[in-house]
């Protein structure tokens, strides 16, 4: 396959490559990060935790603005 790295991990969570762990906590750490308003030292460490655990870059971010957007609205 001559994709991108990033489309080859992306299709992963489609086809089944991607472990469900991995996949709950790319999520759970995104709605963390984007639940917190402003930017304090619980976010540091969150992105220090997202390259240490090597999550999944597109649901961090997708759950992080659905919840950004969630504590934006409330």
């Amino acid at each position: 396959m001559l994709l991108p790295k990033r489309i080859r991990k992306f299709i992963a969570i489609f086809r089944g490559g991607v472990s469900p762990l991995m996949i709950t906590l790319s999520i759970a750490l995104g709605f963390t990060f984007g639940l917190i308003p402003g930017f304090y030292g619980i976010h540091a460490l969150i992105l220090i935790l997202f390259v240490l655990l090597n999550i999944h870059l597109g649901l961090f971010l997708l759950s992080g603005a659905l919840a950004k957007t969630l504590c934006l609205s409330l």
